[in-house]
């Protein structure tokens, strides 16, 4: 297992990179989409028959004025994104890749480590799908806010029950591959929406 389990999780992320791909490759694009791309060749054109337009100076100086307007008017949404983003970096970092070391160096094997990872992961990704739809009927807002209170109240029992049994796989796998995986799939499936919604 030494010599390749570490090529496991790259295998398994195959598969949804090559649907991926191939969905990309072969859904066609939107007619808005298209509509936008002939508007701006048109321009491009016009611009270039025409040399540079007033309105594309205007323009331009709107887009830096807008840029110092969110910085300046939204400071407080962009700390509350920088915080949360932050804090779901620590729960990914410490509850994955941490966590990982932490019970190596505590005996735990190499094999029941990857174990309780891979379980982690493979939940997360079952779990997408319904905290999306949970997210749907509760808002956005309501699934971040739960898994940060479940992450605040878990992580130090969590880690308690770690500490205490380090080597035991069944428990290992319980807290991190199940309990991590769903503080993870609550909180990273939407996370990222939420941040979008703070610039309305």
């Amino acid at each position: 297992v030494h010599d390749w389990g570490w090529r496991v999780p790259f295998i398994l992320a195959l598969v949804p990179g090559l649907i991926s791909v191939w969905g990309r490759r072969f859904m066609p694009e939107s007619e808005a989409y298209l509509e936008e791309q002939t508007i701006a060749r048109e321009k491009s054109a016009a611009r270039i028959e025409g040399g540079v337009d007033a309105a594309d100076v205007q323009a331009a100086a709107a887009r830096e004025k807008s840029v110092r307007n969110v910085v300046t008017n939204h400071s407080s949404n962009i700390l509350i994104g920088v915080g949360g983003v932050a804090s779901f970096a620590v729960l990914q970092y410490g509850g994955f890749v941490w966590t990982s070391s932490f019970l190596a160096k505590r005996g735990m094997p190499p094999s029941g480590s990857m174990l309780a990872s891979l379980t982690a992961r493979v939940l997360m990704i079952l779990l997408a799908l319904p905290v999306g739809w949970l997210t749907d009927r509760k808002g956005i807002a309501w699934v971040v806010f739960t898994a940060a209170a479940a992450l605040a109240v878990c992580g130090l029992p969590f880690f308690m029950v770690l500490d205490a049994y380090p080597t035991n796989v069944p428990i290992v796998v319980a807290v991190v591959g199940v309990g991590y995986a769903i503080l993870g799939a609550l909180g990273g499936s939407t996370f990222f929406f939420y941040v979008v919604e703070l610039f309305p």
